[in-house]
């Protein structure tokens, strides 16, 4: 709605309907679990086609710490059921610089051309060769760490980004191109180092919780539950209405804030930021998954 629509309007005196139009800032919803079921309802199984597998397996079932540069977390935060134990998965998030570099498939052996195996390239080359070579494309670009770029068997430092982005410009140029031997069949690869970006660090812990159903949920109550019981009168109000078919505010009042401050202040199920998350409470002996909803400014 643009500016001149809302004076109208509000000249009008039909501001009361701009407010009903607007979705509310905040928003908390509790759902009813069950103490028999909570294992189904709380973990995310692993897929040998998941990141979260691959990171699990990658953090020796919990013992290691596991890194990863990415824009984005490749895995949520988050419980996690991984062959038949459950494990909680957190991280750290810190600001990285990355390199982008292409990965071109050349259709013919170039003049230089080293012979790899794909078992002897650094990890990031053969991620960036696998990815690339399985697809339907003779191109993609990865993010290479500083020391990915210098670790690299496929990346000719030779070569320019801005002249050779296309295969085409590849025709009759001096390449330091890699043959890899993968799945049976020779490529021909080289990398082209790109522009320089700013990303992410993401340092993962993975932690083993439980190894059956019964210590799972042992876990969940010792480690995870939200006792509301004790909250005061206003704030009462606002947990039965988000019982109630969820409790909903245009502003933010000072005993949603300090309902905040509670669930902060212990482990989430999941992913959650200043923005809100998800917990797991019990309110007059029942158990619920609570989800909350907010302005970043509430936890500042």
């Amino acid at each position: 709605m643009n500016r001149r629509a809302v004076l109208a309007l509000a000249a009008s005196g039909m501001t009361a309907a701009i407010a009903g139009c607007s979705a509310p800032s905040v928003s908390y919803q509790m759902e009813e679990l069950e103490w028999n079921n909570l294992y189904d309802a709380l973990t995310t199984e692993t897929d040998p086609d998941d990141d979260a597998f691959d990171l699990i397996n990658q953090s020796n079932g919990g013992t290691t710490p596991v890194t990863i540069d990415g824009e984005v977390a490749p895995v949520n935060e988050g419980i996690y059921h991984h062959e038949d134990n459950a494990y909680y998965v957190t991280y750290e998030k810190g600001d990285v610089t990355s390199e982008q570099v292409e990965v071109l498939l050349i259709t013919e052996q170039a003049d230089q051309s080293n012979d790899l195996q794909y078992s002897d390239l650094p990890k990031q080359d053969a991620d960036s060769v696998a990815e690339l070579v399985t697809s339907d494309r003779d191109r993609m670009s990865f993010l290479y760490s500083e020391e990915e770029v210098n670790s690299s068997e496929i990346i000719d430092e030779s070569l320019d980004y801005g002249e050779y982005r296309d295969i085409d410009d590849l025709a009759g140029a001096d390449i330091a191109a890699v043959t890899v031997s993968y799945d049976g069949d020779s490529w021909h690869v080289v990398g082209v180092k790109g522009p320089t970006i700013p990303t992410h660090e993401y340092e993962y812990t993975v932690s083993l919780v439980a190894e059956n159903e019964s210590a799972f949920t042992d876990w969940v109550e010792e480690e995870l539950l939200i006792d509301l019981d004790g909250v005061s009168g206003d704030q009462r109000e606002i947990v039965e209405d988000a019982i109630d078919g969820g409790y909903q505010s245009h502003s933010v009042e000072t005993p949603y804030v300090e309902l905040t401050d509670l669930f902060y202040g212990n482990r989430s199920i999941g992913e959650v930021d200043q923005t809100g998350g998800e917990w797991v409470v019990e309110y007059d002996g029942v158990l619920y998954r609570a989800e909350l909803h907010h302005p970043a400014t509430v936890r500042d």
